[in-house]
């Protein structure tokens, strides 16, 4: 199965959602520091979302998140926070106001190869199968990663910054 196309839609979809519900629960620390949930607003219906991603980096004293989003940045939460910065974020048992900045894609591919140094099996079965994205140490590889994902980086916002 390969989500390379477009995002997954249906059962797939309502799955991959699932740690959400964990979050709303206050369970977010079963998560431990491989998903966070960003809390953002919709660019058109300006109503509150929540999208649960994987951390590709998380600096446990600065409490520096990195992100990836796929499909060019065509997903929903991405598209959202380029619009309007994510209102909060969620990681472990941890929760802040957010800082953002969107990665340029040199960033995103230091980011992409420190990723596949740490875990090795996620990149090839996860990145390579399921969104066709072969990381084989080639510039050809690296920027068409860089152009497939989008990276952010949240860090708490000072007192009274946003």
């Amino acid at each position: 199965m390969t989500f390379a196309d477009h995002p997954p839609t249906g059962i797939v979809r309502f799955v991959l959602r699932g740690p959400i519900l964990l979050y709303r629960l206050g369970l977010g620390r079963l998560l431990d520091h491989r998903l966070l949930l960003i809390i953002h607003r919709g660019r058109t219906s300006h109503l509150l979302r929540e999208s649960v991603v994987e951390v590709v980096r998380f600096e446990t004293a600065s409490k520096t998140c990195v992100v990836m989003s796929g499909w060019s940045g065509k997903t929903d939460w991405y598209r959202n926070i380029s619009r309007e910065p994510a209102l909060e974020i969620r990681i472990g048992a941890t929760r802040f106001v957010p800082q953002q900045r969107l990665l340029s894609p040199e960033e995103t591919i230091g980011e992409l190869q420190r990723y596949v140094e740490r875990h090795p099996w996620l990149a090839r079965n996860v990145l390579a199968r399921g969104f066709d994205v072969t990381l084989d140490g080639t510039d050809a590889s690296w920027n068409k990663a860089a152009d497939f994902f989008r990276g952010v980086q949240f860090t708490p916002a000072a007192t009274g910054d946003r």
